[in-house]
């Protein structure tokens, strides 16, 4: 759990281990807007909804990410991703 604010409480973690956030869209999207996610691991289950909150929703999308690995977990693909770099 953090204390804080939620910006400042990241920033100052991110330099001591990593920042695992588990079914929170809005704090994600907020993380990104603030340029402080370097990787997604997303669980997927094959099932489709019609509505809802996207987790990339933005201009850019997911575009700038690299797939790393995929695993499976029962029914259901973990999807590792990476934040590209630019000379990738």
């Amino acid at each position: 759990m953090l204390k804080g604010e939620l910006i400042d409480a990241v920033q100052r973690l991110r330099g001591e281990r990593g920042v695992i956030v588990i079914g929170s869209t809005s704090v994600v999207h907020t993380l990104m807007e603030h340029d402080l996610v370097d990787e997604y691991h997303l669980l997927v289950f094959p099932a489709v909804a019609g509505a809802g909150i996207r987790l990339f929703d933005g201009p850019a999308g997911a575009g700038d990410l690299r797939l790393v690995s995929v695993e499976q977990s029962g029914a259901a693909a973990l999807l590792h991703y990476e934040r590209a770099r630019a000379d990738q």
